[in-house]
Protein backbone atom coordinates (compact mmCIF):
# COMPACT_ATOMS: atom_id res chain seq x y z
CA UNK A 1 0.00 0.00 0.00
CA UNK A 2 2.83 2.38 0.83
CA UNK A 3 4.32 2.12 -2.70
CA UNK A 4 0.95 2.97 -4.25
CA UNK A 5 0.71 6.06 -2.05
CA UNK A 6 4.23 7.11 -3.05
CA UNK A 7 3.42 6.53 -6.72
CA UNK A 8 0.29 8.68 -6.49
CA UNK A 9 2.24 11.42 -4.69
CA UNK A 10 4.97 11.34 -7.35
CA UNK A 11 2.35 11.59 -10.09
CA UNK A 12 0.63 14.55 -8.35
CA UNK A 13 3.99 16.32 -7.94
CA UNK A 14 4.79 15.62 -11.60
CA UNK A 15 1.44 17.12 -12.57
CA UNK A 16 2.17 20.24 -10.54
CA UNK A 17 5.65 20.48 -12.08
CA UNK A 18 4.23 20.14 -15.60
CA UNK A 19 1.61 22.78 -14.85
CA UNK A 20 4.28 25.13 -13.46
CA UNK A 21 6.42 24.59 -16.58
CA UNK A 22 3.37 25.32 -18.75
CA UNK A 23 2.55 28.60 -16.98
CA UNK A 24 6.18 29.79 -16.83
CA UNK A 25 6.89 29.02 -20.48
CA UNK A 26 3.54 30.37 -21.66
CA UNK A 27 4.13 33.65 -19.81
CA UNK A 28 7.62 33.89 -21.31
CA UNK A 29 6.37 33.26 -24.85
CA UNK A 30 3.35 35.56 -24.42
CA UNK A 31 5.66 38.33 -23.21
CA UNK A 32 8.72 37.82 -25.44
CA UNK A 33 7.44 35.83 -28.41
CA UNK A 34 9.00 32.79 -29.98
CA UNK A 35 12.50 34.07 -29.10
CA UNK A 36 11.75 32.91 -25.56
CA UNK A 37 11.95 29.29 -26.77
CA UNK A 38 15.74 29.57 -27.15
CA UNK A 39 15.98 30.76 -23.54
CA UNK A 40 13.75 27.90 -22.40
CA UNK A 41 15.98 25.40 -24.25
CA UNK A 42 19.08 26.90 -22.65
CA UNK A 43 17.55 26.71 -19.17
CA UNK A 44 16.43 23.10 -19.67
CA UNK A 45 19.91 22.10 -20.83
CA UNK A 46 21.53 23.77 -17.80
CA UNK A 47 18.98 22.10 -15.52
CA UNK A 48 19.76 18.69 -17.04
CA UNK A 49 23.52 19.18 -16.89
CA UNK A 50 23.33 20.12 -13.21
CA UNK A 51 21.12 17.15 -12.40
CA UNK A 52 23.51 14.81 -14.21
CA UNK A 53 26.52 16.27 -12.41
CA UNK A 54 24.78 15.87 -9.05
CA UNK A 55 23.95 12.23 -9.80
CA UNK A 56 27.56 11.60 -10.86
CA UNK A 57 28.80 13.12 -7.61
CA UNK A 58 26.68 10.68 -5.59
CA UNK A 59 27.88 7.71 -7.65
CA UNK A 60 31.54 8.68 -7.20
CA UNK A 61 31.07 9.41 -3.48
CA UNK A 62 29.91 5.81 -3.13
CA UNK A 63 33.04 4.54 -4.90
CA UNK A 64 31.18 3.38 -7.99
CA UNK A 65 31.73 3.97 -11.70
CA UNK A 66 29.74 6.30 -13.93
CA UNK A 67 27.88 3.55 -15.78
CA UNK A 68 24.42 3.53 -17.32
CA UNK A 69 23.27 1.11 -14.62
CA UNK A 70 24.54 3.43 -11.87
CA UNK A 71 22.80 6.40 -13.46
CA UNK A 72 19.56 4.47 -12.98
CA UNK A 73 20.55 3.24 -9.51
CA UNK A 74 21.32 6.77 -8.24
CA UNK A 75 18.74 8.67 -10.32
CA UNK A 76 17.55 11.81 -8.53
CA UNK A 77 13.82 11.17 -8.66
CA UNK A 78 11.56 8.11 -8.32
CA UNK A 79 11.03 7.77 -12.05
CA UNK A 80 9.62 4.25 -11.84
CA UNK A 81 6.80 5.39 -9.58
CA UNK A 82 5.75 8.37 -11.65
CA UNK A 83 6.26 7.19 -15.21
CA UNK A 84 6.35 3.38 -15.03
CA UNK A 85 9.07 2.90 -17.64
CA UNK A 86 10.29 -0.45 -18.86
CA UNK A 87 13.94 -0.97 -19.71
CA UNK A 88 15.93 -3.62 -21.46
CA UNK A 89 19.70 -3.83 -21.01
CA UNK A 90 21.73 -5.62 -23.67
CA UNK A 91 25.49 -5.44 -23.57
CA UNK A 92 26.25 -1.71 -23.23
CA UNK A 93 22.88 -0.43 -24.45
CA UNK A 94 19.70 0.41 -22.58
CA UNK A 95 16.41 0.61 -24.44
CA UNK A 96 13.59 2.33 -22.56
CA UNK A 97 9.88 2.59 -23.21
CA UNK A 98 7.40 4.71 -21.30
CA UNK A 99 3.74 4.36 -22.16
CA UNK A 100 2.45 7.06 -19.82
CA UNK A 101 3.87 10.46 -18.88
CA UNK A 102 2.13 12.86 -16.52
CA UNK A 103 4.03 15.77 -18.10
CA UNK A 104 2.80 14.84 -21.57
CA UNK A 105 -0.77 14.44 -20.34
CA UNK A 106 -0.78 17.97 -18.91
CA UNK A 107 0.84 19.53 -21.97
CA UNK A 108 -1.43 17.71 -24.40
CA UNK A 109 -4.49 18.91 -22.43
CA UNK A 110 -3.11 22.45 -22.68
CA UNK A 111 -2.22 22.06 -26.41
CA UNK A 112 1.37 22.79 -25.38
CA UNK A 113 3.12 19.85 -27.07
CA UNK A 114 5.74 21.88 -28.95
CA UNK A 115 6.98 23.79 -25.91
CA UNK A 116 6.41 20.79 -23.65
CA UNK A 117 8.68 18.80 -25.92
CA UNK A 118 11.49 21.27 -25.23
CA UNK A 119 11.49 19.92 -21.67
CA UNK A 120 12.32 16.46 -23.03
CA UNK A 121 15.76 17.84 -23.93
CA UNK A 122 16.55 17.46 -20.22
CA UNK A 123 17.16 13.74 -20.83
CA UNK A 124 20.24 13.99 -23.08
CA UNK A 125 21.54 16.84 -20.90
CA UNK A 126 21.31 14.66 -17.77
CA UNK A 127 23.41 11.99 -19.51
CA UNK A 128 25.92 14.58 -20.70
CA UNK A 129 26.26 16.06 -17.21
CA UNK A 130 26.58 12.59 -15.69
CA UNK A 131 29.14 11.12 -18.10
CA UNK A 132 30.15 12.67 -21.41
CA UNK A 133 30.76 9.16 -22.78
CA UNK A 134 27.06 8.33 -22.53
CA UNK A 135 24.55 9.45 -25.13
CA UNK A 136 20.78 9.44 -25.07
CA UNK A 137 18.82 9.16 -28.28
CA UNK A 138 15.04 9.55 -28.21
CA UNK A 139 13.09 7.52 -30.74
CA UNK A 140 9.39 8.09 -30.10
CA UNK A 141 7.58 10.68 -28.00
CA UNK A 142 4.01 11.06 -26.79
CA UNK A 143 4.23 14.81 -27.42
CA UNK A 144 5.06 14.19 -31.06
CA UNK A 145 1.95 12.05 -31.56
CA UNK A 146 3.45 8.64 -30.82
CA UNK A 147 1.59 6.21 -28.56
CA UNK A 148 4.60 5.96 -26.19
CA UNK A 149 8.06 7.37 -25.56
CA UNK A 150 11.15 5.31 -26.31
CA UNK A 151 14.87 5.92 -26.25
CA UNK A 152 18.29 4.33 -26.40
CA UNK A 153 21.08 5.11 -23.96
CA UNK A 154 24.54 3.87 -24.91
CA UNK A 155 28.21 4.49 -24.48
CA UNK A 156 29.63 6.65 -27.28
CA UNK A 157 32.71 4.50 -27.72
CA UNK A 158 30.83 1.20 -28.13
Amino acid sequence: MKNQEVGKAVQRMAGFTALLYYHLTKAMIDEYGDDAKAVIKKAIKEFGLERGQNIAKKVLENGEELTIANLDKYYDMPISQGWEPSAEYKEKIKRSTTESCVFAQVWIEKAWQEVGHIYCEVDPAIREGYNTNIEYTPDKNLLMGDSFCSSVTRYKNS
